[in-house]
Protein backbone atom coordinates (compact mmCIF):
# COMPACT_ATOMS: atom_id res chain seq x y z
CA UNK A 1 0.00 0.00 0.00
CA UNK A 2 2.78 2.40 0.95
CA UNK A 3 4.48 1.63 -2.33
CA UNK A 4 1.25 2.21 -4.28
CA UNK A 5 0.70 5.54 -2.50
CA UNK A 6 4.25 6.50 -3.23
CA UNK A 7 3.76 5.71 -6.89
CA UNK A 8 0.52 7.73 -6.96
CA UNK A 9 2.17 10.66 -5.23
CA UNK A 10 5.07 10.59 -7.66
CA UNK A 11 2.63 10.55 -10.58
CA UNK A 12 0.59 13.39 -9.10
CA UNK A 13 3.71 15.37 -8.41
CA UNK A 14 4.85 14.77 -11.97
CA UNK A 15 1.50 16.02 -13.27
CA UNK A 16 1.60 19.01 -10.94
CA UNK A 17 5.11 19.76 -12.16
CA UNK A 18 3.95 19.69 -15.74
CA UNK A 19 0.99 21.96 -14.87
CA UNK A 20 3.27 24.37 -13.04
CA UNK A 21 5.74 24.37 -15.93
CA UNK A 22 2.93 24.98 -18.43
CA UNK A 23 1.55 27.81 -16.30
CA UNK A 24 4.95 29.41 -16.05
CA UNK A 25 5.38 29.11 -19.81
CA UNK A 26 1.98 30.68 -20.38
CA UNK A 27 2.86 33.52 -18.03
CA UNK A 28 6.08 34.03 -19.96
CA UNK A 29 4.16 34.12 -23.25
CA UNK A 30 1.60 36.56 -21.82
CA UNK A 31 4.35 38.74 -20.45
CA UNK A 32 6.14 38.74 -23.78
CA UNK A 33 2.86 39.58 -25.58
CA UNK A 34 2.19 42.39 -23.09
CA UNK A 35 5.70 43.78 -23.63
CA UNK A 36 5.18 43.47 -27.41
CA UNK A 37 1.91 45.46 -27.23
CA UNK A 38 3.57 48.15 -25.11
CA UNK A 39 6.47 48.28 -27.54
CA UNK A 40 4.41 48.68 -30.73
CA UNK A 41 1.77 51.04 -29.35
CA UNK A 42 3.87 54.20 -29.68
CA UNK A 43 4.70 53.30 -33.30
CA UNK A 44 1.01 52.73 -34.09
CA UNK A 45 0.15 56.08 -32.61
CA UNK A 46 2.98 57.66 -34.54
CA UNK A 47 1.62 56.11 -37.73
CA UNK A 48 -1.77 57.74 -37.08
CA UNK A 49 -0.10 61.08 -36.49
CA UNK A 50 1.37 60.89 -39.98
CA UNK A 51 -2.17 60.92 -41.39
CA UNK A 52 -2.84 64.38 -39.98
CA UNK A 53 -2.61 67.33 -42.35
CA UNK A 54 -2.65 71.07 -41.82
CA UNK A 55 -5.75 72.39 -43.63
CA UNK A 56 -8.80 74.61 -43.25
CA UNK A 57 -12.19 74.46 -44.98
CA UNK A 58 -13.31 77.21 -47.33
CA UNK A 59 -16.07 77.88 -49.85
CA UNK A 60 -16.45 78.87 -53.51
CA UNK A 61 -19.11 79.87 -56.05
CA UNK A 62 -19.10 81.27 -59.58
CA UNK A 63 -19.35 85.07 -59.55
CA UNK A 64 -22.27 84.86 -62.00
CA UNK A 65 -24.23 82.44 -59.80
CA UNK A 66 -24.02 83.59 -56.15
CA UNK A 67 -24.97 81.18 -53.40
CA UNK A 68 -25.20 81.08 -49.61
CA UNK A 69 -24.37 78.16 -47.35
CA UNK A 70 -27.07 77.63 -44.75
CA UNK A 71 -25.09 74.94 -42.98
CA UNK A 72 -22.05 72.98 -44.06
CA UNK A 73 -19.74 70.58 -42.22
CA UNK A 74 -16.93 68.14 -42.81
CA UNK A 75 -17.52 65.05 -40.65
CA UNK A 76 -14.72 62.89 -39.21
CA UNK A 77 -14.74 59.17 -38.43
CA UNK A 78 -14.72 59.79 -34.66
CA UNK A 79 -18.02 61.70 -34.85
CA UNK A 80 -16.52 65.18 -34.62
CA UNK A 81 -16.87 67.82 -37.32
CA UNK A 82 -15.61 71.19 -38.55
CA UNK A 83 -17.91 73.74 -40.14
CA UNK A 84 -17.52 75.33 -43.55
CA UNK A 85 -17.83 79.15 -43.38
CA UNK A 86 -21.48 80.07 -43.92
CA UNK A 87 -24.21 82.75 -43.56
CA UNK A 88 -22.74 85.00 -46.26
CA UNK A 89 -23.21 85.43 -50.01
CA UNK A 90 -20.53 83.57 -51.98
CA UNK A 91 -19.43 84.87 -55.38
CA UNK A 92 -15.63 84.67 -55.24
CA UNK A 93 -15.16 82.71 -58.46
CA UNK A 94 -15.31 78.99 -59.24
CA UNK A 95 -12.40 77.18 -57.62
CA UNK A 96 -11.12 80.23 -55.75
CA UNK A 97 -10.38 80.22 -52.02
CA UNK A 98 -13.06 81.99 -49.97
CA UNK A 99 -13.40 82.63 -46.24
CA UNK A 100 -10.90 81.19 -43.77
CA UNK A 101 -12.03 80.69 -40.18
CA UNK A 102 -9.18 79.59 -37.91
CA UNK A 103 -11.15 77.13 -35.81
CA UNK A 104 -10.26 73.77 -34.31
CA UNK A 105 -6.86 72.11 -34.43
CA UNK A 106 -4.43 73.07 -37.16
CA UNK A 107 -3.57 69.44 -37.95
CA UNK A 108 -6.59 67.31 -38.84
CA UNK A 109 -7.30 63.97 -40.48
CA UNK A 110 -9.02 63.78 -43.84
CA UNK A 111 -12.80 64.08 -43.30
CA UNK A 112 -15.04 61.12 -44.11
CA UNK A 113 -18.16 62.99 -45.19
CA UNK A 114 -19.46 66.30 -46.47
CA UNK A 115 -22.85 67.51 -45.23
CA UNK A 116 -24.13 70.73 -46.77
CA UNK A 117 -27.24 72.82 -47.42
CA UNK A 118 -27.21 75.99 -49.52
CA UNK A 119 -29.36 78.49 -51.41
CA UNK A 120 -28.80 79.19 -55.11
CA UNK A 121 -29.97 82.77 -55.65
CA UNK A 122 -30.24 82.74 -59.45
CA UNK A 123 -32.32 79.53 -59.33
CA UNK A 124 -34.22 80.36 -56.12
CA UNK A 125 -33.66 76.77 -54.99
CA UNK A 126 -32.27 75.19 -51.83
CA UNK A 127 -30.00 72.16 -52.23
CA UNK A 128 -28.93 69.69 -49.58
CA UNK A 129 -27.03 66.43 -49.26
CA UNK A 130 -24.63 64.16 -47.38
CA UNK A 131 -21.74 62.67 -49.33
CA UNK A 132 -18.94 60.16 -48.71
CA UNK A 133 -15.56 61.70 -49.49
CA UNK A 134 -12.77 59.73 -51.23
CA UNK A 135 -10.59 59.80 -48.11
CA UNK A 136 -7.66 57.76 -49.44
CA UNK A 137 -7.51 59.79 -52.64
CA UNK A 138 -7.50 63.06 -50.67
CA UNK A 139 -4.89 61.77 -48.22
CA UNK A 140 -2.72 60.69 -51.15
CA UNK A 141 -3.03 64.16 -52.70
CA UNK A 142 -1.98 65.75 -49.40
CA UNK A 143 1.03 63.44 -49.14
CA UNK A 144 2.12 63.87 -52.75
CA UNK A 145 1.78 67.67 -52.73
CA UNK A 146 3.47 69.60 -55.52
CA UNK A 147 6.58 71.58 -56.45
CA UNK A 148 5.94 75.14 -55.30
CA UNK A 149 5.96 77.58 -58.25
CA UNK A 150 7.67 80.26 -56.14
CA UNK A 151 9.71 78.26 -53.63
CA UNK A 152 10.65 75.51 -56.12
CA UNK A 153 10.51 73.08 -53.21
CA UNK A 154 8.00 70.46 -52.10
CA UNK A 155 4.75 71.94 -50.77
CA UNK A 156 1.30 70.58 -50.05
CA UNK A 157 -2.24 71.86 -49.90
CA UNK A 158 -3.62 73.90 -47.03
CA UNK A 159 -7.30 74.24 -47.97
CA UNK A 160 -10.20 71.96 -48.77
CA UNK A 161 -12.47 74.06 -50.98
CA UNK A 162 -16.17 73.32 -51.45
CA UNK A 163 -17.67 74.78 -54.63
CA UNK A 164 -21.44 75.15 -55.04
CA UNK A 165 -22.69 75.30 -58.62
CA UNK A 166 -25.95 75.30 -60.53
CA UNK A 167 -28.44 72.40 -60.45
CA UNK A 168 -26.96 71.02 -57.22
CA UNK A 169 -23.44 70.39 -58.52
CA UNK A 170 -20.67 70.35 -55.91
CA UNK A 171 -16.92 70.30 -56.49
CA UNK A 172 -14.36 69.60 -53.78
CA UNK A 173 -10.81 70.77 -54.46
CA UNK A 174 -7.52 70.88 -52.58
CA UNK A 175 -5.82 74.26 -52.84
CA UNK A 176 -2.42 75.66 -51.92
CA UNK A 177 0.38 77.77 -53.37
CA UNK A 178 -1.97 79.07 -56.06
CA UNK A 179 -2.63 75.51 -57.27
CA UNK A 180 -6.12 73.98 -57.17
CA UNK A 181 -6.80 70.33 -57.94
CA UNK A 182 -10.17 68.58 -58.08
CA UNK A 183 -10.70 65.82 -55.51
CA UNK A 184 -14.39 64.94 -55.88
CA UNK A 185 -17.67 65.84 -57.60
CA UNK A 186 -21.16 65.38 -56.15
CA UNK A 187 -24.70 66.39 -56.93
CA UNK A 188 -27.19 67.42 -54.28
CA UNK A 189 -30.97 67.32 -54.51
CA UNK A 190 -33.38 70.26 -54.20
CA UNK A 191 -34.68 70.60 -50.64
CA UNK A 192 -37.37 72.38 -48.64
CA UNK A 193 -35.72 74.45 -45.92
CA UNK A 194 -37.30 76.55 -43.19
CA UNK A 195 -36.78 80.23 -44.04
CA UNK A 196 -35.92 80.96 -40.42
CA UNK A 197 -32.64 79.08 -40.97
CA UNK A 198 -31.64 81.75 -43.49
CA UNK A 199 -32.57 84.86 -41.52
CA UNK A 200 -34.13 85.73 -38.17
CA UNK A 201 -35.77 88.80 -39.69
CA UNK A 202 -39.43 87.79 -39.99
CA UNK A 203 -40.20 90.85 -42.11
CA UNK A 204 -37.62 89.85 -44.73
CA UNK A 205 -39.36 87.36 -46.99
CA UNK A 206 -37.60 84.90 -49.27
CA UNK A 207 -38.64 86.88 -52.34
CA UNK A 208 -37.36 90.19 -50.93
CA UNK A 209 -34.07 88.72 -49.73
CA UNK A 210 -33.27 87.06 -53.05
CA UNK A 211 -34.19 90.22 -54.96
CA UNK A 212 -31.93 92.27 -52.67
CA UNK A 213 -28.97 89.97 -53.33
CA UNK A 214 -29.56 89.88 -57.09
CA UNK A 215 -29.63 93.68 -57.20
CA UNK A 216 -26.13 93.72 -55.68
CA UNK A 217 -24.71 91.51 -58.44
CA UNK A 218 -26.75 92.12 -61.58
CA UNK A 219 -28.21 94.89 -63.67
CA UNK A 220 -32.00 95.32 -63.87
CA UNK A 221 -32.26 93.75 -67.35
CA UNK A 222 -30.15 90.78 -66.22
CA UNK A 223 -32.43 90.21 -63.24
CA UNK A 224 -35.47 90.21 -65.54
CA UNK A 225 -33.90 87.44 -67.63
CA UNK A 226 -33.02 85.46 -64.49
CA UNK A 227 -36.52 85.79 -63.05
CA UNK A 228 -38.11 84.87 -66.37
CA UNK A 229 -36.05 81.88 -67.48
CA UNK A 230 -33.39 81.27 -64.84
CA UNK A 231 -29.80 80.29 -65.65
CA UNK A 232 -29.00 78.06 -68.62
CA UNK A 233 -29.48 74.35 -67.94
CA UNK A 234 -26.71 71.81 -68.39
CA UNK A 235 -23.86 74.30 -68.01
CA UNK A 236 -22.09 72.47 -65.20
CA UNK A 237 -21.86 69.14 -67.04
CA UNK A 238 -19.84 70.95 -69.72
CA UNK A 239 -17.63 72.60 -67.11
CA UNK A 240 -16.87 69.33 -65.34
CA UNK A 241 -16.24 67.18 -68.41
CA UNK A 242 -12.63 66.10 -68.91
CA UNK A 243 -11.26 65.62 -72.43
CA UNK A 244 -7.84 64.37 -73.65
CA UNK A 245 -5.89 67.32 -75.09
CA UNK A 246 -2.43 68.83 -74.98
CA UNK A 247 -0.94 72.32 -75.11
CA UNK A 248 1.65 73.07 -77.78
CA UNK A 249 3.65 76.28 -78.10
CA UNK A 250 5.07 77.43 -81.43
CA UNK A 251 7.44 80.18 -82.53
CA UNK A 252 11.06 81.19 -82.13
CA UNK A 253 10.62 82.36 -78.52
CA UNK A 254 11.36 80.12 -75.53
CA UNK A 255 8.34 79.38 -73.29
CA UNK A 256 9.23 79.70 -69.59
CA UNK A 257 6.15 78.84 -67.53
CA UNK A 258 2.39 78.84 -67.60
CA UNK A 259 -0.61 79.00 -65.27
CA UNK A 260 -3.76 77.32 -66.60
CA UNK A 261 -7.27 77.73 -65.18
CA UNK A 262 -9.92 75.36 -66.55
CA UNK A 263 -13.71 75.58 -66.37
CA UNK A 264 -13.90 72.85 -63.71
CA UNK A 265 -12.15 75.22 -61.27
CA UNK A 266 -8.68 73.67 -61.38
CA UNK A 267 -5.60 75.88 -61.58
CA UNK A 268 -2.28 74.26 -62.43
CA UNK A 269 1.28 75.45 -62.99
CA UNK A 270 3.68 74.21 -65.67
CA UNK A 271 7.43 74.77 -65.66
CA UNK A 272 7.95 74.76 -69.43
CA UNK A 273 11.76 74.74 -69.18
CA UNK A 274 12.08 71.64 -67.02
CA UNK A 275 9.01 69.69 -68.09
CA UNK A 276 7.48 68.87 -71.45
CA UNK A 277 3.72 69.27 -71.72
CA UNK A 278 1.87 66.01 -72.33
CA UNK A 279 -1.70 65.05 -73.17
CA UNK A 280 -3.94 64.97 -70.10
CA UNK A 281 -7.63 64.63 -69.39
CA UNK A 282 -8.43 68.26 -68.65
CA UNK A 283 -11.52 70.40 -68.56
CA UNK A 284 -11.89 73.10 -71.23
CA UNK A 285 -9.40 75.99 -70.75
CA UNK A 286 -10.86 79.16 -69.23
CA UNK A 287 -7.83 81.42 -68.85
CA UNK A 288 -4.07 81.19 -68.85
CA UNK A 289 -0.95 83.16 -68.15
CA UNK A 290 2.12 82.25 -70.17
CA UNK A 291 5.64 83.70 -69.91
CA UNK A 292 8.35 83.51 -72.59
CA UNK A 293 11.70 84.89 -73.66
CA UNK A 294 12.20 86.08 -77.23
CA UNK A 295 15.39 85.48 -79.30
CA UNK A 296 16.87 88.84 -78.17
CA UNK A 297 16.52 87.90 -74.47
CA UNK A 298 13.49 90.06 -73.65
CA UNK A 299 10.86 88.45 -71.41
CA UNK A 300 7.12 88.82 -71.77
CA UNK A 301 3.99 87.51 -70.15
CA UNK A 302 0.48 87.22 -71.58
CA UNK A 303 -2.77 86.92 -69.64
CA UNK A 304 -5.37 85.29 -71.88
CA UNK A 305 -9.11 84.95 -71.13
CA UNK A 306 -11.22 82.71 -73.35
CA UNK A 307 -14.60 83.63 -74.72
CA UNK A 308 -16.77 80.94 -73.11
CA UNK A 309 -19.15 80.41 -76.00
CA UNK A 310 -16.36 80.28 -78.59
CA UNK A 311 -14.08 77.91 -76.68
CA UNK A 312 -16.94 75.59 -75.69
CA UNK A 313 -18.16 75.34 -79.29
CA UNK A 314 -14.62 74.78 -80.55
CA UNK A 315 -13.97 71.90 -78.15
CA UNK A 316 -17.37 70.37 -78.84
CA UNK A 317 -16.75 70.53 -82.58
CA UNK A 318 -13.17 69.21 -82.59
CA UNK A 319 -14.12 66.24 -80.39
CA UNK A 320 -17.17 65.44 -82.51
CA UNK A 321 -15.06 64.86 -85.64
CA UNK A 322 -14.65 61.18 -86.47
CA UNK A 323 -11.11 61.51 -87.81
CA UNK A 324 -9.89 62.80 -84.50
CA UNK A 325 -6.24 62.22 -83.88
CA UNK A 326 -4.68 63.95 -80.86
CA UNK A 327 -6.27 67.30 -80.02
CA UNK A 328 -3.81 70.14 -79.47
CA UNK A 329 -4.37 73.64 -78.12
CA UNK A 330 -1.85 75.73 -80.08
CA UNK A 331 -0.26 78.89 -78.67
CA UNK A 332 1.70 80.68 -81.39
CA UNK A 333 4.07 83.28 -80.00
CA UNK A 334 5.03 85.76 -82.71
CA UNK A 335 8.26 87.69 -83.09
CA UNK A 336 6.47 90.96 -82.39
CA UNK A 337 6.25 91.76 -78.65
CA UNK A 338 2.45 91.69 -78.60
CA UNK A 339 1.60 88.83 -80.87
CA UNK A 340 -0.26 85.73 -79.64
CA UNK A 341 -2.46 83.51 -81.81
CA UNK A 342 -4.59 80.60 -80.55
CA UNK A 343 -6.11 77.63 -82.33
CA UNK A 344 -7.38 74.13 -81.67
CA UNK A 345 -6.52 71.35 -84.08
CA UNK A 346 -6.18 67.66 -84.66
CA UNK A 347 -4.52 65.86 -87.58
CA UNK A 348 -7.25 66.93 -90.01
CA UNK A 349 -8.92 70.15 -88.86
CA UNK A 350 -8.00 73.55 -87.45
CA UNK A 351 -10.30 75.88 -85.52
CA UNK A 352 -8.88 79.38 -85.17
CA UNK A 353 -9.93 81.24 -82.02
CA UNK A 354 -10.67 84.94 -82.44
CA UNK A 355 -12.72 86.23 -79.51
CA UNK A 356 -10.34 85.72 -76.60
CA UNK A 357 -9.00 88.64 -74.60
CA UNK A 358 -5.29 89.11 -74.05
CA UNK A 359 -3.00 91.45 -72.19
CA UNK A 360 0.71 91.18 -72.97
CA UNK A 361 3.32 93.00 -70.90
CA UNK A 362 7.04 92.95 -70.20
CA UNK A 363 8.09 90.45 -67.56
CA UNK A 364 11.17 91.04 -65.43
CA UNK A 365 11.21 87.55 -63.89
Amino acid sequence: MTQILKMVNEKELFKMGKILKTSVDLLKIKAAYFIFIITITPFYAQGNQMDLFSWFPTESADARYPTQIIKGDFLFSDGSSIYIPNKRVISNGWGNIGSIHLVGKKDKPVPDKLRITWLSFTENIFYSGMFDLPTEKIASMFRKGFLGPVTESHETYGKIIVGLGLEGWISVWLGGGGIVHEAAIFRANPAEIEWSLVTNNRELSREKYIKRVLLEYFKAEEIQKIEKAGPEKGVWEKYLERLPWNIVTRGTSTPLNMWLRTFNGERVYYDLIRNKLVEENRSVPKEMEIAWQNPTGQKYKAHIVMNEQEIMRAFEKIFSIKEKGPVRFIIEIGNQPKSIALSIRNDHYVIVLEKYGQNIFANSR
